[in-house]
């Protein structure tokens, strides 16, 4: 378990708020039973996935119409059970089906992105293309033919689906021709590799990569009578923050705290300055063998690190073993020039690698290894944004760098870079703010409000 006093008193506040927030219309209570609450979850989930024929989901306007309907009825039978005599863990999964209900009525309700979302059919085909080991056989490799064959009809629907120009804003039609583009990449990458195992398969790879050229480019010819503007406005925000994040704070409350995390910030970037302006810069690694083998010194150590100052306990299925060069990238070419982020890592990786490692895969890990019947696997909707990248910002910045100084037998100028990457997220989130006003709940929006509500969950572990 975390040492910190200061994790325990954010878990229980989250917990308060959400055992304490659920206002609603009265409904006569039928069953105080945990089972009724798991049957029912298991029910919803089934219920929320579209109807499918030959693999093409229906998101006409009629079969969402229909959803929705049916949605009150479910939101009812959840208001009819008592959790009150629960246990706390009991009670949470409650709230966390609630959560999901409204995840689902604000889909329906304030975005409806299958009719004015050209980004969101690409959302639908994007995975299309990530297959693990090849070759495939039996159900994958049938289930996989049936995926690429549906491309073309989920991308006609589209067409058929976003008729209302009016409604519809140019701004979604360019982030969808962008989204469009890397699940291109990525169906051009299969198809490379299902030459050698299953070269059949290669007239379907070539019809799905058609279907999207064509998409693509009904997009840019309508683009220009695509006129509305992508907002959801304030209220909608702030009923999405407490309704379905379970949030304890508003679009202001956000804004306010970030500004003030900023000026923190800043003010820890300047004193790292100072304190090392004797200390020479740190050298970037020049190859993908450096950068490769500073990352496996990183890794290693922070789980000694946290081994030897016990910061948390380290089940047996939270290793590193799947997770060294799943996203770096030390297969490419070294590239000319290096993102913001690789601009850090390539000088001092410890951030990222507590960051991305003890945080999303470890998360990813336990999210796996969890079997309980509402708690497991993950929730949709983006409800645990703010808890997922709030931890995992925690640990680079907070829990492990400056814990037991972590950073104690590397670089002086190591602290100073974790500094200067806190300062870019927290300022260019005072921006994100308002332009997630403007925009719906795009991919690319919803990237842009992650990095907000974690840097706000960290204020909770200052």
């Amino acid at each position: 378990m975390f040492k910190g006093k200061s994790v325990v008193a954010v878990f229980i506040f989250f917990v308060s708020f959400t055992l304490f927030n659920c206002a609603g219309e009265n409904v006569a209570i039928e069953s105080t039973l945990y089972e009724d609450l798991v049957s029912l979850n298991n029910e919803f989930d089934i219920f929320q996935q579209p109807e499918t024929s030959s693999g093409v989901p229906d998101y006409s306007a009629a079969a969402m119409e229909e959803k929705y309907r049916e949605l009150k009825t479910y939101q009812n039978r959840l208001k009819a059970i008592d959790p009150g005599s629960w246990s706390v863990p009991n009670q949470v999964d409650y709230h966390l089906v609630r959560a999901e209900m409204n995840g689902y009525e604000f889909q329906h309700r304030v975005l409806r992105p299958w009719l004015i979302d050209p980004g969101f059919y690409n959302v639908v085909i994007r995975r299309y293309g990530r297959v693990g080991n090849l070759p495939l056989d039996g159900d994958a490799l049938a289930g996989l033919r049936e995926r690429l064959q549906s491309v073309s009809a989920i991308l006609e629907q589209a067409t058929v689906n976003l008729n209302s120009f009016s409604d519809i804003s140019g701004d979604l039609g360019t982030l969808a021709v962008l989204s469009l583009g890397d699940t291109r990449a990525s169906l051009e990458a299969l198809s490379g590799r299902l030459a050698g195992h299953h070269p059949g398969l290669a007239p379907d790879v070539e019809r799905a990569l058609a279907a999207i050229d064509d998409y693509i480019g009904w997009i840019e010819a309508n683009k220009s009578k695509m006129t509305a503007r992508a907002g959801v406005g304030k209220e909608n925000y702030n009923w999405l923050l407490k309704n379905v994040y379970l949030f304890p704070y508003t679009w202001e409350d956000i804004r306010t705290i970030v500004e003030l995390e900023d000026n923190r910030v800043r003010t820890f970037q300047k004193l790292e300055e100072n304190r090392n302006r004797n200390v020479p810069a740190i050298k970037p690694v020049q190859s993908q063998e450096e950068y490769k083998a500073s990352v496996s010194n990183a890794i290693d150590h922070i789980m000694d690190f946290i081994r030897d100052e016990e910061i948390f306990t380290i089940d047996d299925f939270l290793t590193p073993d799947d997770y060294f060069g799943s996203w770096h990238g030390f297969d490419n070419p070294w590239p000319e020039k290096h993102d913001y982020f690789f601009n850090f890592s390539h000088r001092e990786p410890v951030m990222e690698e507590s960051h991305e490692m003890v945080g999303h895969h470890f998360d990813g890990l336990r999210s796996r290894n969890d079997d309980r019947p509402v708690r497991g696997g993950r929730r949709p909707y983006k409800i645990g944004t703010a808890r997922h990248e709030g931890f995992a910002f925690a640990l680079e910045e907070q829990a492990i760098l400056t814990a037991g100084m972590l950073m104690a037998e590397r670089s002086p100028m190591s602290r100073l870079r974790s500094e200067r990457s806190g300062h870019y997220q927290t300022s260019t989130c005072t921006a994100r703010t308002g332009v997630t006003l403007m925009q719906r709940n795009s991919a690319s929006t919803t990237r842009r409000m992650e990095n907000c509500l974690k840097a706000v969950t960290i204020c909770g572990l200052n």
